[in-house]
Order: structure tokens, then C-alpha cells, then sequence
């Protein structure tokens, strides 16, 4: 029984450590410079606000939305939610 308790709590921390390490982000690229940037999701309220206006953001500079990924997540703080980024290597 023992064994079983310790496998499975090792199977659900590899699970948490794993959904936590990725996001989805909003890929987008600009029509004329072909340049991709992404805006990452956030989990938090804040973090979503960020995201929304990361969105608006690239908008606003032209950039078309061309897909969503999951990525690992390379946000440290709320701000890093608000700025268009490089989508992270896969």
C-alpha cells in the first residue's frame, strides 16, 4: 500500500511540474515584415488582463493572428503578460 501511495504521488507531481512548465501563447505575424511575436496566457486575473492587452497591443501594430501553441511558459511577472515576445523554442 505504501508503494502504491508513493508512485502515485510521484506520477501527480510529474503531472503539476508539467502542466505548470507550459501555456498557450497567441501567435501573430506582421503582413509586410513577416516578423512573429506571441502573447502568452496568463492563469491569474491580472496575468489575463495582461494577455488581453498584449492582444490588443500587437493588434493595433498591424500584426494578423495566425495560430495559438502551447509553449513552455517564460512569464516571470505580470508584466511580461502585457508584451508581444518571441515565441519560445519548442
Amino acid at each position: 500500500m505504501t508503494r502504491l501511495l508513493a508512485s502515485l504521488a510521484a506520477l501527480a507531481a510529474l503531472c503539476v511540474a508539467g502542466c505548470a512548465l507550459t501555456t498557450v501563447y497567441t501567435v501573430y505575424r506582421h503582413p509586410v515584415t513577416g516578423d512573429v511575436l506571441a502573447c502568452e496566457r496568463g492563469r491569474s486575473v491580472s496575468e489575463s488582463v495582461g494577455y488581453m492587452t498584449c492582444n490588443e497591443t500587437i493588434e493595433e501594430r498591424g500584426y494578423v493572428r495566425v495560430a495559438t501553441e502551447r509553449r513552455r511558459a517564460t512569464a516571470r511577472v505580470v508584466s511580461d503578460y502585457v508584451t508581444p515576445r518571441p515565441l519560445p523554442e519548442k
